[in-house]
């Protein structure tokens, strides 16, 4: 190879090399939780409705039978009262069936094919009333909740889920929490 070519390869390399560092450097700095007390939430929200939330947080785990007969493990995450001037009640179920491994640490994406509130499902619904916002609920449409520990009180992780309310705008949520058990 001419060394033309090898002084240019050389010197792409070295124009490449601290960009590709910096975005793995990006996204370990995104994916690292922000300090959040026990029991307490931090949310940003993008969309009709913007800026941060914070507030309590709790959780519960029950056992239920669907309609279909089937047993369900069911982790429940309340996100009570917020600090800001967004009033909100919103909570965010993840369901599987118990003969499948148990909720626990990992990753559970939004199911977006429930058709009601006691049907059975694998995966996460959601929804979130804004007491500003008037009577149109949003329900969870696309995104995950991630647990990234639990124990036998508390349960703490991450969220990024896009809710929507019936006129269709979207509300992009994005936070930490550290839920205790209720």
């Amino acid at each position: 190879m001419p060394p033309k070519i090898q002084n240019r390869l050389k010197s792409g390399l070295w124009i490449l090399l601290p960009l590709i560092l910096l975005s793995f450097l990006s996204n370990s700095i995104a994916d690292s939780p922000l300090p959040v007390e026990e029991g307490m939430y931090t949310i940003s929200a993008n969309g009709t409705t913007r800026g941060e939330m914070s507030g309590i947080v709790s959780f519960r785990e029950s056992e239920l039978v669907s309609q279909n007969g089937h047993l369900l493990n069911v982790v429940r995450i309340n996100f009570g009262d917020s600090a800001s001037d967004q009033e909100i009640n919103m909570e965010f179920l993840i369901s599987q069936r118990s003969d499948a491994d148990p909720i626990d640490e990992g990753k559970y994406y939004v199911n977006r094919y429930i058709s009601g509130f006691v049907s059975e499902f694998n995966g996460v619904f959601g929804y979130a009333n804004f007491v500003s916002r008037g009577e149109d609920p949003y329900f969870s449409k696309t995104g995950h909740l991630r647990i990234t520990n639990k124990s036998e009180n508390l349960l703490e992780g991450t969220m990024d889920v896009t809710l929507i309310d019936a006129t269709g705008e979207k509300l992009q949520m994005e936070g930490f929490f550290k839920a205790l058990r209720q």
